[in-house]
């Protein structure tokens, strides 16, 4: 009973005390005002160092974008699926260039910019993160079952070390989520994630967002 009272009182005590200088208030995870192509310049150097773990070497990539492109979004969630779109645009163009002659490839185009929200859709703006490769590229039919989660088509490890940066996010590597969990990502934040991709050609993968933080989770 006295344990039921001490919750009750806990539960009215909102929020909750903490130590000194410790604010325990409960926050947005939405960033207003994000300076979205500094946030995906930061995050494929971090790719790159990621890939040059892995390969010894990285693939040249553009983000193109003017710095004053904003919008308040969940940063976290955006940078992680975009990390792992970059992630595979990288590895595809190893996989068809070779790891000593994929300096010889086209760059990566990162395109990031602000359109209008599709008809039917609703209204603002909404921002469009598009990245286009000339890698090995998928079958329609893989590019389909990669999108289930579980799927792979890399050998299974186990877990190394810690942290992602570990062979190139070896925590996770083989378990078939990459893809699935970033389109998750997009679809909470009210955006779309679409993937096409041609044998031999390359893959273009487009991701949209509403640029107002207007969507719930």
């Amino acid at each position: 009973a006295a344990r039921a009272k001490a919750a009750a009182r806990a539960a009215r005590e909102w929020p909750p005390k903490g130590p000194p200088g410790v604010d325990l208030r409960p926050r947005s995870l939405l960033v207003a005002d994000c300076p979205v192509v500094q946030l995906l310049k930061l995050a494929s150097e971090d790719c790159r160092a990621f890939c040059i773990e892995k390969n010894s070497t990285a693939p040249d990539f553009e983000v193109r974008g003017g710095n004053d492109v904003t919008a308040t979004v969940l940063d976290a969630y955006l940078q992680h699926a975009y990390t792992e779109v970059l992630k595979n645009s990288m590895q595809a163009l190893i996989s068809k260039w070779g790891a000593w002659d994929v300096d010889e490839a086209p760059p990566i185009e990162v395109d990031v910019s602000v359109v209008a929200a599709d008809v039917g859709g609703g209204g603002g703006e909404r921002l469009r993160i598009r990245v286009a490769d000339t890698g090995s590229g998928v079958s329609a039919e893989q590019l389909e079952r990669t999108r289930c989660y579980f799927y792979t088509t890399v050998e299974k490890t186990e877990p190394t070390g810690y942290g992602y940066s570990r062979d190139h996010g070896s925590q996770m590597l083989g378990k078939g989520v990459g893809v699935p969990l970033a389109e998750c990502m997009v679809r909470m934040m009210g955006g779309t994630y679409r993937w096409t991709s041609t044998p031999g050609q390359g893959s273009v993968t487009v991701i949209e967002v509403p640029r107002d933080g207007d969507f719930s989770i």
